[in-house]
């Protein structure tokens, strides 16, 4: 039901003012905001910013494991590359 302002009291008309301001304000926050949305395989690739590698790692921590695949000799060359990743990134 709606109520006509002129004939509420002064509090009260200033509670609905401010209730009316932040739900603007609200609506307004989520109308600027936007929806989050994740990077594509492809536009973490392609990714060129200052801040890439700070990303790839905050991505690999939320992943929490890293899976490679190698055609590799395993004693020659993919233990030394492990070893040396898990080195340098010890929380991945």
């Amino acid at each position: 039901m709606m109520t006509d302002m002129t004939s509420m009291t002064g509090a009260a008309r200033r509670n609905a003012v401010n209730t009316i301001r932040m739900a603007i304000a609200g609506l307004a926050a989520l109308l600027c905001a936007g929806p989050a949305v994740a990077l594509t395989a492809e536009e973490v690739v392609n990714y060129r910013g200052p801040d890439r590698e700070q990303k790839l790692i905050e991505g690999a921590k939320q992943e929490g494991q890293v899976v490679l695949y190698s055609a590799l000799i395993v004693n020659q060359m993919l233990r030394p590359l492990a070893a040396g990743f898990m080195k340098k990134y010890p929380f991945i």
